[in-house]
């Protein structure tokens, strides 16, 4: 139980982190600054612990690993193989999987966004 717990908080995890960069680069694409979209946020009712955690680092561009994005992947791959079958999980996975083969495995899982950026 406590395994299968893990995995659904990493998966949660997961989504966060990629909804946070996923919306830092749209904003970004649209004139609005990362540093002013993550006041929005962390103000806002979307904000939360993650957010405000990883809001040093994203406007800093520095991903050193708090949690490794390869441990990630790791576990949203174990996800996978205990059942999880959501409409997410699969683009999620995949997204960071990428992102590991671009050689982020070793940064902070928030190093997504240096994977998003690039596309």
């Amino acid at each position: 139980m406590a395994s299968s717990a893990k995995l659904a908080i990493n998966y949660l995890l997961g989504l966060n982190l990629q909804g946070i960069a996923e919306t830092v680069l749209f904003a970004e694409k649209n004139g609005v600054s990362k540093e002013d979209m993550l006041n929005i946020i962390n103000q806002g009712a979307c904000g939360n612990g993650i957010t405000n955690i990883k809001t040093p680092s994203i406007l800093n561009d520095s991903y050193p690993a708090a949690f490794a994005l390869k441990h990630l992947v790791k576990d949203l791959r174990l996800a996978k193989e205990a059942g999880l079958d959501s409409p997410l999980i699969h683009p999620l996975y995949d997204s960071y999987a990428a992102a590991e083969k671009e050689g982020l495995g070793d940064q902070d899982v928030m190093a997504i966004i240096s994977s998003l950026k690039s596309k």
